[in-house]
C-alpha cells in the first residue's frame, strides 16, 4: 500500500535554523509561513518575524525559492523545522 499523501493546499509555519549558512546574519530562528496551492501550481514564503528588515526578509525568500523545493516541505516535513544547513 502506498503511503504518499495527496496534498492540494497547505499553509504551515516553519522555523528556519542555520540561516547563516544561507549567507544571512542572525542567531535566532526565522519564522516562515509557507503557502502551497497544487491546483494553481504556486507556492509562497512569508517571513513572519516583524523585527527583520524587509531587505533581509526578501533575501531569505529569494534563498528559499532557489534552494528549497516545495516537495521537500510538503512530503518531508515532520517537525516544522527547516535547517538551511541541509540545503548548502
Amino acid at each position: 500500500m502506498d503511503n504518499k499523501r495527496a496534498i492540494h493546499k497547505l499553509s504551515t509555519v516553519l522555523d528556519l535554523f542555520n540561516h547563516n549558512d544561507a549567507g544571512l546574519k542572525g542567531r535566532h530562528a526565522v519564522r516562515i509561513r509557507f503557502d502551497y496551492d497544487r491546483l494553481n501550481n504556486s507556492h509562497e514564503y512569508t517571513v513572519l518575524n516583524r523585527e527583520i528588515p524587509k531587505e533581509s526578509a526578501d533575501s531569505i525568500i529569494v534563498w528559499l525559492n532557489r534552494n528549497v523545493k516545495s516537495e521537500d516541505i510538503i512530503h518531508g516535513l515532520k517537525s516544522n523545522i527547516l535547517d538551511a544547513g541541509n540545503y548548502i
